[in-house]
């Protein structure tokens, strides 16, 4: 009789025994994994997803947050970080600024950082690294589970051409992303989640607008003008009667 681990005692000669255990092996490791493999705390870095219209300037609605995405008791304590963003060059898109003003999440480290600056590289840029270090030695923010917090704001300008989505993204870092109060890298999973900025276009006026704007500027010009005629043709007729054309001067009235 052939063992297999976690299954009843096969028979070994028949076929259709062999064929049914087999089946058997199959199944339980397909339930295996299925059920995957045991969870773990992990930290993940997100950019969101924002909108702008082209040809807008100092949009301040991209962030960058942390999230210790971990439904256990696995508490990691950070006393550092690093994030570096990018977008393509062709984009429209360019970065103009990175500070700690987090609006969706309060920022990680509160009052107690080293920014600004967030980053000393110089904006504006397609390309840029931000990092801070909590500023109370041997110490960090203890993030718990299922917690996010803010990592940086980021300010961008578009440009009049740009349109459509433009992928915002996080560059995978393994090494140093975060740091404990010793300056050890967490030993965790570590997830980056790209954002994007949808561009929207400029609205174009509808060429009826057009045509009533035109219709407008046009009749207040022709009022104006006219206005004017009967201003000069008023004078016209003061001055004749000065000069005793027309009608009787006033000197022998």
């Amino acid at each position: 009789m052939r063992q297999y681990p976690g299954l009843a005692v096969c028979p070994q000669p028949h076929m259709r025994w062999a064929a049914a255990c087999r089946l058997a092996f199959l199944l339980a490791a397909g339930m295996t994994l299925l059920s995957g493999p045991a969870a773990h705390a992990g930290l993940v870095f997100t950019v969101n997803d924002v909108t702008a219209a082209a040809g807008s300037t100092g949009n301040t609605t991209l962030e960058v947050s942390l999230t210790n995405d971990s439904t256990t008791d696995a508490t990691p304590e950070i006393a550092a970080f690093q994030f570096r963003l990018m977008v393509s060059g062709a984009s429209g898109v360019t970065f103009t600024d990175a500070d700690i003003l987090t609006a969706n999440n309060p920022y990680i480290f509160g009052t107690n950082t080293s920014a600004p600056p967030l980053s000393f590289d110089t904006f504006p840029n397609t390309t840029f690294t931000a990092s801070d270090i909590y500023t109370i030695l041997n110490s960090g923010v203890a993030l718990d589970p299922l917690q996010t917090v803010g990592l940086g704001r980021v300010t961008f300008d578009v440009a009049p051409s740009a349109g459509g989505l433009v992928v915002v993204t996080i560059v995978p870092n393994f090494t140093d992303s975060v740091l404990d109060p010793d300056g050890n890298r967490l030993d965790l999973p570590y997830t980056f989640v790209n954002g994007s900025i949808n561009v929207t276009p400029v609205a174009v006026p509808e060429p009826s607008s057009l045509v009533l704007a035109l219709v407008g500027i046009t009749a207040a010009f022709l009022a104006r003008a006219s206005g004017f005629q009967a201003t000069a043709a008023s004078l016209c007729s003061m001055m004749r009667m000065d000069s005793g054309e027309g009608g009787p001067s006033r000197d022998s009235l």
